[in-house]
Order: C-alpha cells, then structure tokens, then sequence
C-alpha cells in the first residue's frame, strides 16, 4: 500500500435494519465515510444520515 498513492483510498458502508419494538417497525441506519442513506417516497425525501467528512467542522473535531 505504500508504493502507491493511496491517500484518497477508503471504505464507506450504509447498512439499514428495520425491527418490532413495542408493535412498530422501527428503522435504524448506520454508516461510516462519505456515505449516505435518503428515504423517498412519491412526495419528499428524507436524509437519513450524515457523510463522515473530515472537511467538516464537526466530524473534524470528534475525530480528533
């Protein structure tokens, strides 16, 4: 790996799980790198989850 030029070389993953918790479907998303998971449906779409982004402040700062 160190011969080549691997510094914009990553993993990324968005996994979704749905359950029952208390009679309700309950949907849980997790993810890691510049990944993302949208809801659409005929109407609108809905962000899911962040991009881990070390351009962003926030993440930035949680990482360090």
């Amino acid at each position: 790996m160190n011969s080549l030029d691997s510094g914009n070389i990553g993993t990324t993953a968005c996994v979704g799980f749905i359950t029952i918790e208390c009679r309700r479907r309950v949907l849980y998303i997790a993810n890691v790198g510049d990944t993302r998971a949208v809801l659409v449906d005929s109407e609108c779409t809905t962000r899911l989850s962040y991009d881990h982004r070390v351009e962003d402040d926030e993440e930035a700062d949680r990482i360090k």
